[in-house]
């Protein structure tokens, strides 16, 4: 038995985030939110309505902050991409460039030391 289409929309163009956004259910919305986000059919963030807006934008208007906040966390791209997958490529890049700075930092101490030698100036 298949779930159903979370990519379907209604006839103002909204799909089942845009829809969930707008209530304020509390948690079991906020769940529904989360399950949506992870469903990869199309029910992104990035998805607009006819009239232009975003689930994210939808929840704003609705008062829903908590949806709003769950759903710009997920960052989704058109790729279909995750800001958590984004976020985790993002966060190896920078200790990796982390590490080389303080490599770097390393060897130019080293020189330092040995210029000052050079110079006479080593305590």
């Amino acid at each position: 038995m298949q779930g159903a289409r979370t990519d379907a929309v209604d006839s103002s163009g909204q799909n089942a985030l845009h829809i969930a956004a707008a209530s304020n259910g509390g948690t079991s919305v906020h769940k529904l939110c989360k399950i949506l986000l992870n469903a990869d059919d199309g029910a992104t963030r990035l998805s607009k309505d006819k009239a232009g807006h975003t689930p994210a934008e939808i929840a704003l208007a609705s008062g829903n902050k908590r949806a709003a906040e769950l759903i710009a966390k997920f960052q989704v791209t058109n790729a279909g991409a995750t800001g958590r997958l984004r976020g985790e490529r993002m966060r190896e890049i920078l200790e990796r460039e982390q590490v080389r700075t303080e490599e770097h930092l390393k060897i130019s101490e080293h020189f330092a030391r040995q210029a000052a030698a050079k110079l006479g100036l080593a305590s």
